[in-house]
């Protein structure tokens, strides 16, 4: 393999070991789609009309896990126009119809299954920018795109999470940020222009980064996600392939150089991986890195209580709280401690707290559940399990502590219906 191709694949290698979708912390969405969407862009370069079909079908799949996928509407173009297919005499516009027909019918299924093409609510707690100015999310949001790009550079300081309130948006513009936002946009800018016309390699891998990162970054809209390591798939693509090209300038030290790079990241990810080894190393490394994360302090106290360790499980969940004072799904946490130690009234409190911040939390309901029940109150625990149900009717556990109500009530009958509904609902519990 040629020194080109050698640093590419293991530069990447190394952005896919340290990403939380490998142990599924939010799923494997993003993955697949960068998977599916590289898969599409290397059947687009094929002739045929067997490659043609078989693209579209990877860019629907690329789709149908992820909308960042919506990029490689633009990153194909790109393929194109680094292969200057666009200027030559062979059509290509049977492709690009497929993939508009593909894009239609995304969005019509997109439309039929949620009843809208947006995403949806977006919840501040996992993008703090949803509220801001259109000016002041975008001047966060290009900040952050630099942070996107310093993690590929130097990988030194990895988080798991990066929502309320590891990164808040900023009250005002600073002069200080203003210039090295601009002077990071003039240096893209000329590298993009130098690059086009005596490197297109390099301009290729630059393009591909700033188009895959532009749908997942917040600046064109609001996205689910104020900032994510996962998102970096796509993107990062193109910055192996721009570092490539760049190193394969200077053909005499680009072996050894390389080998420094791969083995220097590569113990990196070693290091990272350490981090994964469980719930509590994964979150205590995040509180180490974001310590203003509050859910990185909740998933260190319950990974704390999983442990047996309750003073640290307290002082982690306290700060959570701290640091988010509405954040009633840890009092709903606390209850669940308070209840396992034998102090139903202290859990009530803190489920009343809970139901007061967010009245349709069902894992809320089902905990008063279980508070009532323990403290002998069963026609109240029956209605607060019957209202989790009723908020979630696929909540097995509340319809099977409404059988085991109904059977201490004398009525068979109705428990075994109750728990016909929960084998219905988990055929495993």
């Amino acid at each position: 393999k040629t020194a080109y191709e050698m640093i590419w694949r293991l530069e990447f290698r190394r952005v896919l070991f340290r990403s939380e979708s490998i142990c599924a912390v939010v799923g494997r969405a993003d993955l697949l789609a960068a998977a599916f969407g590289l898969l599409a862009a290397l059947l687009h370069l094929g002739a045929t009309t067997r490659h043609r079909l078989a693209a579209a079908a990877a860019l629907l799949l690329a789709l149908l896990c992820k909308e960042s996928a919506l990029a490689l509407f633009a990153l194909l173009p790109l393929i194109d126009l680094f292969q200057y297919r666009l200027f030559s005499r062979k059509c290509y516009s049977l492709s690009y119809l497929l993939y508009a027909g593909i894009a239609g019918l995304y969005l019509a299924w997109r439309y039929y299954v949620l009843g809208t093409l947006t995403l949806g609510e977006i919840d501040p707690f996992d993008n703090p920018l949803v509220g801001a100015e259109p000016a002041m999310r975008i001047y966060d949001a290009v900040a952050i795109a630099f942070r996107y790009l310093g993690l590929l550079v130097l990988p030194a300081h990895l988080s798991a999470d990066y929502s309320y309130a590891a990164l808040t948006p900023s009250a005002a513009f600073e002069i200080g940020s203003l210039v090295g936002i601009g002077l990071g946009l003039s240096a893209l800018i000329f590298l993009l222009y130098k690059s086009f016309q005596s490197n297109s390699a390099v301009f290729f891998g630059l393009g591909w980064f700033c188009i895959a990162l532009a749908p997942v970054s917040n600046i064109l809209i609001p996205i689910g996600t104020v900032m994510g390591e996962r998102l970096l798939y796509l993107p990062a693509m193109g910055f192996c392939v721009a570092l490539a090209a760049q190193l394969q300038t200077i053909r005499r030290y680009a072996p050894p150089i390389a080998l420094l790079l791969v083995t220097l990241f590569a113990t990196r990810s070693a290091v990272r991986t350490s981090d994964w080894r469980d719930n509590y190393t994964l979150f205590q490394e995040a509180t180490r890195v974001q310590p203003q994360s509050a859910r990185a302090w909740r998933g260190l106290g319950n990974a704390a209580m999983e442990r047996q360790q309750r003073e640290r499980a307290l002082i982690s969940l306290g700060r959570a709280l701290r640091i988010h004072p509405d954040y009633y799904e840890v009092h709903v946490d606390l209850a669940h401690h308070y209840l396992s130690i034998g102090q139903p009234d202290i859990a009530r409190r803190h489920l009343a707290t809970s139901l007061q911040l967010r009245a349709d939390y069902p894992p809320a309901w089902f905990a008063l559940g279980l508070v009532l029940y323990k403290l002998g109150e069963k026609t109240d625990a029956a209605r607060a399990f019957e209202q989790a149900l009723q908020l979630d009717p696929s909540y097995a556990d509340a319809a099977y502590n409404l059988g085991v109500i109904q059977l201490d009530s004398g009525q068979p009958k109705r428990a075994q219906t109750y728990f016909q509904r929960t084998l219905t609902l988990d055929p495993e519990h």
